[in-house]
């Protein structure tokens, strides 16, 4: 659960209330340009779970999401509010690696904890990855 929200910009930090999400982008509620700089999202506990970088009001950069217990669960490159690049989703079993171009899936693999197996993903699994 989320308790807090902040965003640090020229110096400028942002919380809960701060900021309005609206067509797609982040804004400032009380004047209504387009955030920039960094979204930290909290569990109750206070660890941090999301890290998201905007520009623009966009997600822009790298974002992360991060388990309670302070582990690094997923990790995504947008670009302009779209997945661009590398993303890697972790769990106890393994890790998937996807590759996306312009919010769409192109090619993964599902690889197993240790490193000792990997696969690649099939068409039905990237197009459900494109749809989330």
């Amino acid at each position: 659960m989320v308790v807090s929200i902040s965003v640090y910009a020229d110096q400028k930090v942002y919380y809960v209330g701060d900021l309005a999400q609206g067509n797609n982008i982040f804004i400032e509620a009380n004047t209504g340009k387009p955030a920039n700089g960094v979204v930290k999202l909290y569990y109750e506990s206070g660890r941090l779970e999301h890290e998201i970088q905007y520009k623009d009001g966009k997600r822009n950069g790298t974002t992360k999401r991060y388990s309670e217990s302070g582990q690094l669960k997923s990790l995504y490159t947008y670009k302009n509010g779209q997945r661009n690049g590398i993303a890697k989703v972790y769990a106890k079993a393994g890790y998937s690696v996807v590759e996306y171009a312009n919010d769409t899936a192109v090619r993964g693999t599902i690889n197993s904890s240790d490193g000792t197996r990997s696969s690649p993903m099939t068409n039905e699994q990237l197009s459900i990855l494109s749809q989330i």
